[in-house]
C-alpha cells in the first residue's frame, strides 16, 4: 500500500506513463493519465487503475512471502477498510482482524464523508512546503504531529526522524491518494465477516469520527469495540500495551456480544 497522502499537498509526481519499480515490501509506483481531486475520485464512478479487490490481493501476497496460512490482519485508517474487506475475500486465511480508525467499509461516496472530519485536511489544504526533499519532509512532519492527540504529542525530533524513514512513502504523491481513493469493492457486505474482529478507535481522532469504528462494531456480528483516550488518528506508544492485550484477548477469548465497548 502507498503511503499517506493528504489533499492539498503538492508534490512533484511522476511523468505520465512513468512507473517507477517498487524497493523491497513497497508498492510499485505509477502516474495518473489524468488528474482529479480527491473528492472528484471518491464521488466518481470513472474506471480505475485497480479495484479494491487488487488491493485486498496484495495483502495475501504478503502471507504467500512470507509463508503463512492465516493470520490476524490489522490495518490503520484506510488500512481498516483493507483489513475488513480481507476477512470477506479471504475468510480461510483470517485468524481475526483489527481495524483502527477505519471506517465500515460498505461506506463509499457520500456515505464515507459522515464519518470525516474536515478540520485537519482544510489546515493541510492551505500549506505550502516547497518543492524536493526539504519539503516531502515538512509536509510529511505536518501530517504526523497533526493527526497526533495533544494528550501524546508527537515532538519534532521524533517527526522527523519517521518523515525522513518513510520518506519513498510519497506524502505528497496525490495520484497515489486518488487511486486509492477510486478503488472500488464489489464483494460481500460487511455483515458477512466471521472472523473475530477488535474495532480500535482514538477518542481525539482529528480525521475519522469515533462513529466510524463504533459502526464497524456494530455491524460485525460479535465485534469489540475499544475507544482509546488521549489517541488521535495514530497509536502512539502509550496505547500500544492495551492495543497488544486486547489483540491477544481476541483470539484467545469467546468473543462478546455485538459491539461490546471497552476503554
Amino acid at each position: 500500500m502507498a503511503g499517506r497522502a493528504v489533499p492539498g499537498l503538492r508534490g512533484r509526481g511522476l511523468r505520465r506513463g512513468q512507473v517507477r519499480p517498487a524497493r523491497l515490501g513497497e508498492s510499485t509506483r505509477f502516474s495518473q493519465t489524468a488528474r482529479r481531486g480527491p473528492w472528484a475520485t471518491l464521488l466518481g464512478k470513472d474506471a480505475v487503475a485497480y479495484t479494491f479487490e487488487d488491493l485486498v490481493d496484495d495483502t495475501a501476497a504478503v502471507l504467500d512471502a512470507v509463508g503463512w496460512e492465516r493470520a490476524v490482519v490489522f490495518g490503520s485508517s484506510m488500512g481498516g477498510g483493507v483489513a475488513q474487506r480481507f476477512a470477506l475475500r479471504h475468510p480461510q486465511r483470517t485468524l481475526a482482524i483489527v481495524s483502527n480508525a477505519g471506517a465500515p467499509s460498505d461506506a463509499s461516496g457520500l456515505a464515507l464523508l459522515r464519518y470525516v472530519r474536515f478540520g485537519l485536511f482544510a489546515k493541510l489544504a492551505t500549506t505550502r512546503f516547497p518543492e524536493g526533499r526539504d519539503g516531502d519532509i515538512a509536509a510529511s512532519m505536518a501530517i504526523i504531529r497533526g493527526i497526533a492527540s495533544p494528550a501524546n504529542p508527537v515532538g519534532e525530533d521524533e517527526a522527523r526522524a519517521l518523515a525522513e524513514r518513510e520518506l519513498g512513502a510519497g506524502a505528497r504523491d496525490d495520484d497515489a491518494r486518488n487511486r486509492q481513493l477510486g478503488a472500488k469493492w464489489h464483494g460481500p457486505r460487511l455483515r458477512d465477516v466471521v472472523a473475530p474482529t477488535l474495532a480500535l478507535h482514538g477518542e481525539d481522532d482529528p480525521i475519522m469520527r469515533t462513529s466510524a469504528s463504533r459502526d464497524v462494531a456494530r455491524v460485525i456480528p460479535g465485534a469489540r469495540l475499544t475507544i482509546l483516550p488521549g489517541v488521535g488518528h495514530d497509536l502512539p506508544p502509550a496505547s500500544w500495551r492495551t492495543v497488544a492485550q486486547q489483540t491477544r484477548h481476541l483470539v484467545a477469548e469467546p468473543t462478546p456480544a455485538s459491539g461490546t465497548a471497552t476503554a
